[in-house]
């Protein structure tokens, strides 16, 4: 059996090899002897172009994965290569494979499962699924006031559009992000709309685009991923799909981010242009997520004495200033490597839900702060049974924030 042909069809140590069997018995065995040097495991044949003249041999395609030393994969791909081996159809089912992309999902078709999938992006969205609130703004964040132009701009909208479907509702966003930009953005920081977002992890992928991304870019486009750290999504279905997409969106942005090497969390709204829910997806993948912010009239039915229009205003500039203190292209000062660790510090102690989370356990409570989460326990005392005993004791249980169990009896 000789090695006729290699082809190299990515950097994971997959490879196209064409090979020559005198017997079929010669395939099982074949391979583990004839390339001694690699740990061969056949995936599949690709293609069997038949026997040849002599009627003797066989030709055959096989895509085989393995994990050679270095040294070893060199020797093999250097072996002899013939051009004209193989035929047509051939070349042309190996420029098929290697075009060949893993199975990926649109952004709009996520679902939880694919948020959290172990080869795609592996996201923890436990937070993001209760109704408890493990994101907060610091309680000494000032309280913007919303601009009269504002205030008479989504007054004026209300009155004359019908705002039910997303394409309406973008027209209150769009109001909204502006006042936000124009009060918190700089020659470097800006807003865009409809930025590609496709990102692939070890065996899945996604795609589509993003509604508005905020970001910094030197010549005013799309031009390097890792330095956006915010997305909005504007979605008229709430909450069943829209979640779920936010949530791959922010989890592609962060890592592309984390590629190029940028360890700073990112941020993600999703708003239907009445409601508001702010999200922040940590380096490790956990998501944190504020309670839902509603858009309302204030008390004299106007915008002007709006308080949930503040605290929704509030909440994107925490970001936008949160944006700005970690990421050197975004920040209009000279940031040091101290002052973002402090940033990050900082806004890392805005993480974590701050009251005790119920379980149907009557006699169960779950404590979490911020990194630490602590769950408190009694056990139920057992009925007096002579022949059997029994110890009972409390217990304490913490998690840090890397997910390293700690268990604490007393």
């Amino acid at each position: 059996m000789t090695i006729r042909q290699a082809f190299l069809l990515s950097s994971t140590h997959t490879v196209l090899i064409l090979l020559r069997f005198s017997h079929k018995k010669s395939l099982a065995t074949g391979v583990g002897n004839e390339v001694g040097m690699c740990r061969l495991v056949i995936i599949k044949p690709i293609y069997v172009s038949g026997w040849q003249s002599d009627r003797r041999s066989k030709k055959l395609i096989f895509l085989v994965t393995f994990s050679p030393k270095k040294q070893k994969m060199n020797e093999l791909l250097s072996k002899p290569v013939i051009l004209n081996e193989l035929t047509d159809e051939e070349w042309k089912q190996v420029q098929q494979l290697k075009n060949k992309k893993k199975p990926s999902i649109p952004f709009s078709k996520a679902t939880c499962n694919d948020c959290v999938r172990s080869d795609g992006l592996a996201l923890n969205i436990d937070y993001a699924t209760i109704d408890v609130p493990s994101l907060h703004i610091p309680t000494s964040f000032p309280t913007p006031v919303a601009s009269d132009f504002l205030c008479e701009n989504l007054s004026r909208i209300k009155t004359v559009w019908v705002l039910d479907n997303e394409k309406a509702c973008r027209i209150v966003i769009d109001a909204i992000l502006t006042e936000v930009l124009l009060a918190e953005a700089n020659d470097n920081l800006m807003g865009f709309c409809e930025v590609k977002n496709d990102w692939e992890g070890t065996g899945f992928g996604y795609t589509g685009d993003v509604d508005y991304m905020f970001g910094s870019s030197d010549t005013k486009s799309v031009d390097t991923m890792d330095s956006f750290l915010l997305v909005v999504e504007a979605k008229k279905e709430w909450p069943d799909s829209a979640i779920p997409q936010v949530l791959c969106e922010a989890g592609c942005l962060l890592k592309k981010r984390l590629a190029a090497g940028k360890e700073t969390p990112v941020f993600a709204v999703l708003t239907n242009g009445l409601l508001f829910r702010f999200f922040a997806i940590d380096i490790d993948g956990i998501v944190y997520a504020s309670e839902i912010e509603t858009l309302k009239l204030g008390k004299d039915g106007t915008y002007d004495t709006s308080t949930s229009l503040s605290e929704i205003l509030r909440w994107f500039t925490w970001f936008m200033t949160s944006i700005k203190s970690v990421s050197l292209r975004a920040s209009s000062e000279d940031l040091t490597d101290t002052m973002i660790a402090d940033s990050l510090t900082h806004l890392r102690s805005c993480f974590g839900p701050k009251f005790p989370i119920h379980s149907n356990k009557q006699s169960d409570q779950t404590y979490v702060y911020p990194h630490v989460c602590i769950s408190v326990w009694k056990t139920q005392k057992p009925q007096h049974n002579p022949r059997q005993k029994t110890e009972y004791k409390d217990s304490m249980k913490a998690t840090n924030h890397f997910g390293t169990p700690i268990l604490i009896t007393f």
